[in-house]
This record gives C-alpha cells, sequence and structure tokens, in this order.
C-alpha cells in the first residue's frame, strides 16, 4: 500500500560550519494537514536504516497520541454522570475504569480502536500472503481475522506490544529506553510493515489540526 502523506523531509545545516562560528540549524517543515511532532516522528521511521529503531520510531507515533485517547475514553465515561446530582459510587466505578487504561498497552488499545477500520485492515492484510503468513499464521501473537473486531484490536494491540518489549523497554517514567538484543534484526524487519501501516492510520485518523 503506498501512502501518499505530502511531507518534506527535514535537513540540517552541518554541524560545524567553519573554526569559530556557531552552527545554525535549520529545519523545513511542508504542512501537511497533519500534526508536525507525530510526523517528524514519521519521517525519522522512513529514514532510518536500523531495524530496531525504524520501529521503536513507527511505534512513537502512535504513542504520542495515547495521552489523548486516555482523555477521550475518561471525557466519554464521564457524560454517564449527572453534574447536578453525583452518584460517587459510580463516579468511583469511573475513576477506576480510567486508572485501568493508563498502562502502556491499554493506551495502545484505546489509539488502535480509534484510528483502525478493521474491514480496511483485512483488505491490506489479504492483499498480500507474505503478510498473511507471518501476521496471521505466526506461533506468537497471531492475529486471527476470523475474530471479532474487537477481538482482532486486541491481537494486534498483543503482537505489537509484544514486539515492541522484546526490542526496548522504558526506564521507570522517564522517556529512554534501553535496547534489548534479544531479537534478530530479520524478525524485527518482519513486523515493521504492520506497525508502519498502524502508525500512517493512525496519525491520519487522530491527528487535530
Amino acid at each position: 500500500m503506498v501512502y501518499d502523506m505530502d511531507f518534506k523531509v527535514f535537513e540540517v545545516d552541518s554541524l560545524i560550519k567553519c573554526e569559530g562560528e556557531a552552527p545554525i540549524l535549520r529545519v523545513e517543515y511542508t504542512p501537511t494537514g497533519f500534526e508536525e511532532v507525530p510526523m517528524f516522528y514519521l519521517s525519522n521511521a522512513n529514514n532510518t536504516n536500523d531495524e530496531r529503531f525504524k520501529f521503536l520510531s513507527y511505534y512513537q507515533v502512535i504513542e504520542y497520541f495515547f495521552v489523548r485517547a486516555q482523555n477521550y475514553y475518561f471525557l466519554e465515561e464521564l457524560k454517564s454522570i449527572d453534574m447536578n446530582n453525583v452518584n460517587h459510587n459510580e463516579l468511583r466505578k469511573i475513576l477506576a475504569n480510567y486508572k485501568k487504561v493508563t498502562n502502556e498497552r491499554e493506551a495502545l488499545k484505546l489509539v488502535l480502536k480509534r484510528a483502525i477500520d478493521i474491514p480496511k485492515f483485512k483488505t491490506w492484510i489479504n492483499s498480500n500472503s507474505e503478510h498473511f503468513d507471518i501476521y496471521c499464521r505466526s506461533q506468537g501473537y497471531k492475529i486471527d481475522l476470523s475474530k471479532e473486531d474487537k477481538k482482532i484490536i486486541s491481537n494486534i494491540v498483543e503482537r505489537v506490544y509484544g514486539y515492541r518489549c522484546s526490542i526496548a523497554h522504558a526506564k521507570g517514567d522517564v522517556e529512554e529506553y534501553i535496547a534489548i538484543p534479544n531479537i534478530s534484526r530479520k524478525i524485527i524487519a518482519a513486523e515493521i510493515p504492520l506497525v508502519k501501516y498502524l502508525a500512517y492510520e493512525v496519525i491520519k485518523n487522530c491527528s487535530e489540526i
């Protein structure tokens, strides 16, 4: 599948222009109708040759929308509360449910629920026999297209999140990653078309300009 996102790769000047002169860094960005920050993550993914960083950069596109998806979930749940006559037991249930979606796996699920059209996703998978063999016939993290939409989303989440954790893991609450070389580049490369497809769908369907 070809995506025409109509954006330009940004370039920076040479770090050292000449002796004694501070470098001047310029970033070129062509407005695309999509949000700039995830577009830069997307550009980074498209222009790196390292499989691990490519996968993680596409994942960053999706990750960018985690908090927003959680906020929309909370606002939707809050609609059931009468603010003029608050049922505090029901409010506690809503807060408890919100707490459950604050972990990374559930946040990923919220974003994909908002962004992924399952019939379109099935068409993408079935249009390429290699994709079908890798993603739907694998021993681990199998995506079963015969299941209902909700289950397919869960399958996708488990696969993407599982490989993300096999490549890198977060250090506490900081935005840093430690690479774990326990998975081959060949295996990671096979997962890139899937996470790339998801990243493009997410940025198209979740961007707010």
